[in-house]
């Protein structure tokens, strides 16, 4: 596989680390349609600035560094089939991926910062009040943190939506041109270089498809909510956080089931947990309990 397996191992680890952080530290809670996110998870005692406003700092940074691995590796697989590969097979590739994928996100993180700087929790709290007073007890209850202004939360929104976009788009564009190369070059492969070919660039679609699932269909619903200014939002707000919550175990499965070397490493830490044997011996009794009580199959 070459230098491909690292990029594989630098995707699963950064989408772990990821998928840790929003779930178990951030847990954000998108209180639609005020465009407020609060902490669900061990930040939610925190103060307003560690709790909600660093750890939204924090995701956009995850997240540009999960988005920018997957886009990398649907790079890699057209480059191969290019015969150009020497721009990722270097020592420097991976940090400097690392590298460009902490600055993509800068801009977004500027407007953040200045769109919620000067944010006080009472006036998180009239707001709440005034636009969605179900959320009430929720804000009373944790930190949560919004938008000085709904200017500045339109501001936030746009920068966001456009680097989101970009990246969605480029990594579509080199999937598609990667399909198509593979097709062109299917006569001159072998079938086993060909399947192995198909099934990696199988990988990255579905890993791509995740991603797009349940974290942009969320910040979708966030922005159209809050452009159309919707009341009665809260079921929007349930979806959100529960489709933000499937990445984890949806990419798990993904990377199961389409990566060959880590399907191979869950087998082998099975076979040490529950021998053969074991699996034997286990079978041999159910047979035999239920022949002594007269059931038959």
């Amino acid at each position: 596989m070459g230098y491909y397996k690292y990029y594989l191992l630098y995707t699963v680890v950064t989408t772990m680390i990821m998928d840790f952080h929003q779930t178990l530290i951030f847990g954000m809670y998108l209180l639609l349609p005020t465009m407020t996110n609060c902490c669900s998870g061990f930040c939610r005692s925190w103060d307003m600035f560690w709790g909600p406003q660093f750890n939204y700092i924090i995701l956009n940074f995850s997240m540009s560094i999960t988005g920018c691995s997957l886009i990398a590796l649907a790079l890699y697989r057209f480059y191969v089939l290019s015969g150009k590969v020497f721009i990722f097979e270097s020592k420097y590739s991976i940090p400097l991926l690392f590298i460009i994928s902490v600055l993509y996100p800068i801009p977004t993180v500027i407007v953040q910062r200045i769109a919620t700087m000067g944010q006080t929790r009472e006036g998180i709290l009239a707001l709440i009040q005034k636009k969605a007073p179900e959320y009430i007890l929720i804000v009373e209850q944790g930190f949560c943190s919004g938008f000085k202004t709904p200017l500045l939360g339109f501001m936030y929104i746009a920068v966001c939506g456009i680097q989101i976009s970009i990246a969605e788009i480029i990594g579509l564009i080199y999937a598609v041109k990667t399909v198509k190369l593979l097709r062109r070059l299917k006569d001159s492969l072998s079938p086993t270089t060909y399947s192995a070919q198909k099934q990696l660039i199988k990988s990255v679609c579905i890993q791509f498809m995740i991603p797009s699932i349940t974290l942009c269909i969320p910040v979708s619903i966030f922005i159209f909510i809050a452009v159309l200014g919707l009341q009665n939002t809260s079921l929007y707000s349930e979806i959100a956080i529960h489709l933000m919550t499937l990445h984890a175990p949806l990419n798990g499965l993904a990377i199961f089931f389409t990566i060959k070397p880590y399907r191979d490493a869950v087998k082998k830490g099975m076979a040490i947990l529950i021998p053969k044997e074991g699996f034997s011996s286990l079978n041999n009794r159910i047979v035999s309990t239920t022949a002594n009580s007269g059931l038959r199959y």
